[in-house]
């Protein structure tokens, strides 16, 4: 469902529509969070999933700011290193 269905359905709505479809985030946000090595490392580092929505962002951040090392373009990355005084 969340990776078939749900996207489906958001970009045929989006099209139709022009705008998302709430109801669609709420699909997502009914079902639990993911549970992979990926979000594990992101639990064991105090992140808190409430839903599959919080799973696929952090998942979603992961492929396009960790894996390509793009740290300071992350928000998140760029508190971690904490450049100030």
């Amino acid at each position: 469902m969340i990776n078939t269905l749900i996207p489906l359905r958001f970009a045929f709505k989006q099209k139709q529509l022009g705008t998302p479809d709430e109801q669609v985030i709420q699909w997502i946000e009914s079902f639990p969070s993911e549970r992979n090595s990926i979000t594990k490392g992101f639990s064991q580092l105090g992140v808190k999933m409430a839903s599959a929505l919080d799973s696929q962002a952090l998942l979603q951040l992961k492929n396009f700011y960790c894996d390509k090392k793009r740290c300071l373009r992350c928000a998140v990355g760029f508190y971690l290193f904490d450049f100030s005084p």
